[in-house]
This record gives structure tokens, C-alpha cells and sequence, in this order.
């Protein structure tokens, strides 16, 4: 059986001095969310390292689609590389338990919200999708060698 999915609570929009804002997910989290509600988030590295970072924070402020948490503890792996950044936009954050790096278990999607979400990202995947277009034909230039005045 397949682990059940946590459905995270942002994606990361932008980064300041040790805050991040993100997008939620669902706006209508907006309304319920607090601040010091605990926030976690997994990175990787970019390079070709299996360098892994893990952050705590807390929820600051609360916009209408957006939120804003500090960080309050990043653990990284002895082989982060030095000056990468931890915090980058697009990566998932989570609502937490108090004081930990685990996901609030609570935010467990269903089956039936899963697969509605793989079929909206599917969608999404296939809307998105660069399209091939036919090359037009190139337009020849004049016989004698003069170009057409504008």
C-alpha cells in the first residue's frame, strides 16, 4: 500500500532575511491558520550530492493566499554544500507538530482527494506542456539581390 500523502500547507514564493512567504495551497487555509503555527520543510541540494536539509518554523503573518514563517532550526546533513541556499522557491511546506520536523499527520489526504489531485496535475502537466509548431517556410529573398524597402 502506498504511504498516504500530506498535502502541504505552501509552496515557497519567495525568500527574505531568514523568513519565506508562501502561496497556500487551499486560500481558504487563510482563515484558519495562526501565527506560531509550527511549519516544516524538506530541501535537497541542487548539486549532485544526496545532501538533504530540514527546517522548523513558525507562521508570522497571514495574508489572503499567502503566509509568512522565520525559521527557527535548519538540521542539514554533514555534506550540505557550503552557501547553498536551504530556502528556494517552489519547495513544499508543511504544517508541523509543535517543536519537530514531522508533518501534522492531520493534513493526510484521502483517497479520493489524491486522485483528484494526480488527475488536476495531469491536467496541469498536459495544458503546460510546450507545443511543437510547424517551421514556416522561409520567405525567399528577392532574385536580384536588393532587399524589399520597408
Amino acid at each position: 500500500m502506498a504511504a498516504p500523502r500530506i498535502l502541504p500547507l505552501g509552496f515557497i514564493d519567495r525568500t527574505t532575511n531568514g523568513d519565506a512567504i508562501i502561496m497556500l495551497t487551499r486560500p481558504s487555509d487563510s482563515h484558519d491558520l495562526r501565527p506560531e503555527t509550527p511549519v516544516t520543510l524538506r530541501s535537497r541540494s541542487t548539486r549532485k550530492t544526496p545532501a538533504m536539509a530540514r527546517v522548523r518554523g513558525l507562521i508570522t503573518s497571514v495574508g489572503y493566499v499567502t503566509a509568512t514563517f522565520k525559521v527557527v532550526e535548519i538540521n542539514t546533513t554533514s555534506h550540505w554544500p557550503e552557501g547553498e541556499q536551504v530556502l528556494r522557491k517552489g519547495i513544499p511546506v508543511y504544517q508541523a507538530l509543535a517543536d519537530s520536523f514531522r508533518p501534522d499527520p492531520a493534513r493526510t489526504l484521502s483517497k479520493a482527494q489524491a486522485d483528484s489531485l494526480s488527475r488536476l496535475a495531469a491536467r496541469y502537466r498536459e495544458i503546460t506542456r510546450p507545443r511543437r509548431t510547424r517551421a514556416a517556410k522561409p520567405s525567399q529573398p528577392p532574385r536580384n539581390g536588393t532587399t524589399p524597402d520597408p
